[in-house]
């Protein structure tokens, strides 16, 4: 292990707390605190910081919940599946924990000197040595038939002379008696369980919970500690299942419906509970994070629809120093570990994407940011105690088994699944050649349309390879699924080469030959704003959102819109949208910087620029920070750093235009 980079006696003592909710967002938690379910959380948001976390690319579960725990895309982290295919064995297999590229906060911590003890986060199995005890996401793992023995997986607990302590604080679904189910469906009569599983998918998520529940808190109250990580992802397991009745009355079980209306607020008040718990052991000098990397859309309807990943999470901040009812703006997934980091008195480091949050606090004392963490090359395991873990050592050994032929066509399609998921992610970064090296043999092939046809192609252009670009698009023409999509290519060639009104015409075909997606009509209305025609981009723009309302690329276009139409005020509200959404977008963050500036909110302008110089500094962007900090007697010496690195910036742009210009 690394020798600790700032000494354990030099940085805040205070206790870090972090509990994740996987599968809490506030469009279901306010109505909760509102109606008073939820006391706890309800005291933490008063008395502290919250916000709301936009996703990153790409926006499934696992690569959501990396971002959050390592401060890293998927083109960092490398893990945008649940399984993958081993690299020893060459046979599919679940995600490990020697499978991560870099390093989550609490190794970062615990590298650093700090006691941290971990229970039950994602992708920590087989459980790693840390400065404390790791209980691994397959500790209430539980087996398939409810009477089937429960040994404890091989590799759970870490150090293993926990592990029988551990293990028999466990809940085994065949444990819970008949009326443990109905503090959280009091109907439960009136279902027939010979035919419908969710109860007994519910007794497993609260069996599972409970198990790490009675984990964390043994290790909360009984060993010293300085940093507790506790995951609860039980709820997000069974959610899908009750959503469809969140918020229904009673009373609409006449017409037919199944009796589970208030499920889903009985599991959080529930949570609540457990959270009050945590808290009480921590003490009031701990700070305390509740977070959770995702939500899920509460359909529309009622029962009957199917909910879906909603790609934006939520954070509440509370402890010594954070300010009180504090409302962050434009934070994402990517900015808890930098702000843990800080909140420990460590610096956060230039490769990690996402910012400090330096307004959850009263005085916030950020360290100069380092180079990296990352001490060990990427594509590997994160130290040498991983790659010698006995559990590590036996799943490498398994010997490479003989493939049949729909096995190797399953494996050759998760081989593409994700390399075009780490590719978006590539591509959100402003890593185009990376992206097009990795998407470029899936379509050595043919050109299927698709996503990894549609990166590839945008990725051509940012690269200036237009002709590649259009003989791409043509190549498409005629394939029986491509109705629209060599239009939507060619329409993007000819933006790209300045032809608006080009453009909008091979938009328009594309409207008329294929379905009409939000895609297709965002760029639709991009092309009438470049042409000046700013009502009619405006009416597009804002019936992609009535669509599609969490559509990033229709926001910030009707934010550029009302812009370019001088109605500041008005754009701030997508704007805020856009990057609520998509974090990872420095053109996005400027927009805002512009538009908050317009409106007369030049202390949230400031932020919203220096969010835009973090991911992709800018002149234009250095300017402005200067021009609003020059007001101020106090933001005189900040405005002149900003001055002199917008100059240094265009210095250097000006030597590499010359010199490759002939």
């Amino acid at each position: 292990m690394e020798p600790p980079l700032v000494p354990a006696g030099t940085a805040p003592t205070r206790r870090l707390l972090v509990v994740g909710w996987e599968g809490a967002d506030w469009n279901l938690l306010h109505p909760l605190l509102d109606a008073g379910q939820l006391p706890v959380l309800g005291r933490l948001v008063a008395e502290g910081a919250l916000a709301e976390l936009s996703g990153v690319a790409p926006a499934v579960p696992i690569a959501l919940r990396e971002a959050l725990l390592t401060g890293h895309g998927a083109d960092r982290h490398g893990l945008v599946h649940e399984q993958l295919v081993d690299p020893a064995t060459g046979s599919l297999r679940g995600v490990h924990s020697g499978d991560r590229r870099v390093r989550t906060f609490w190794r970062l911590l615990a590298e650093q000197g700090r006691r941290c003890h971990v229970v039950n986060a994602p992708v920590t199995h087989p459980a790693s040595p840390l400065t404390g005890i790791t209980v691994s996401d397959r500790f209430a793992e539980m087996p398939a038939h409810p009477n089937a023995a429960w040994d404890l997986a091989e590799g759970a607990v870490h150090p293993p002379a926990w592990a029988e302590t551990l293990a028999g604080l466990r809940l085994a679904v065949g444990e819970l008696e008949a009326g443990d189910l109905l503090p959280f469906v009091p109907t439960l009569a009136q279902v027939d369980q010979a035919t419908d599983r969710r109860p007994m998918q519910l007794g497993l998520a609260v069996a599972s919970t409970a198990s790490v529940h009675a984990a964390a808190t043994l290790l909360a109250e009984q060993e010293p500690w300085d940093v507790l990580t506790v995951w609860y992802r039980g709820a997000a397991e069974v959610l899908p299942q009750f959503l469809p009745w969140h918020g229904m009355e009673a009373a609409a079980l006449a017409a037919g419906d199944r009796p589970y209306p208030g499920v889903v607020a009985r599991l959080w008040a529930w949570h609540d509970q457990m959270l009050g718990r945590l808290l009480e052991l921590a003490g009031p000098e701990t700070t305390v994070a509740v977070v959770s990397p995702y939500g899920w859309a509460v359909p529309p309807g009622g029962a009957g629809r199917t909910p879906g990943i909603r790609a934006t999470g939520m954070l509440v901040l509370h402890g010594p120093g954070v300010r009180r009812d504090q409302l962050l703006h434009g934070a994402s997934v990517l900015d808890l570990v930098p702000t843990l980091l800080g909140a420990a008195g460590l610096p956060a480091a230039l490769d990690q994407p996402g910012r400090v949050l330096t307004e959850a606090f009263v005085a916030p004392a950020v360290p100069p940011r380092i180079p990296t963490w990352e001490t060990t090359a990427l594509g590997g395991a994160t130290g040498p105690d991983w790659s010698e873990h006995e559990a590590v050592r036996f799943l490498a050994g398994l010997g490479l088994p003989t493939m049949t032929a729909a096995e190797q066509q399953a494996q050759a399609a998760l081989g593409r699944e994700r390399d075009e998921l780490i590719a978006l992610s590539l591509v959100e970064a402003g890593r185009w050649a990376e992206a097009e090296a990795l998407l470029a043999p899936h379509l050595s092939n043919g050109a299927e349309p698709g996503l990894g046809l549609l990166l590839y192609a945008y990725c051509l252009l940012e690269l200036g390879r237009t002709a590649e670009c259009r003989v791409l698009a043509e190549r498409t023409a005629g394939h029986p699924a491509c109705a629209g999509f060599t239009d939507l290519l060619l329409g993007w060639v000819a933006e790209k080469s300045g032809d608006a009104a080009g453009a909008r015409r091979h938009f328009q075909a594309a409207a008329e030959r294929g379905p009409r997606t939000a895609l297709l009509e965002v760029n639709l209305a991009r092309s009438n704003l470049r042409l000046g025609q700013l009502a009619e981009a405006e009416a597009l723009f804002r019936r992609t959102l009535e669509l599609a309302p969490d559509d990033a690329g229709a926001a910030i276009g009707l934010a550029q819109t009302l812009l370019t139409a001088q109605r500041p005020t008005e754009a701030v509200e997508p704007a805020l949208l856009a990057v609520t959404r998509r974090h990872r977008w420095p053109e996005a963050h400027h927009l805002l910087g512009c538009a908050l500036a317009g409106a007369g909110r030049l202390r949230e302008a400031v932020v919203a620029f220096e969010t835009s110089l973090t991911q992709r500094p800018s002149v234009e962007a250095h300017r402005a920070v200067a021009a609003i900090l020059a007001l101020s007697p106090d933001g005189r010496a900040r405005a002149a750093e900003h001055q002199l690195a917008a100059r240094q910036l265009a210095a250097a742009r000006r030597s590499a235009t010359a010199a490759v210009t002939p």
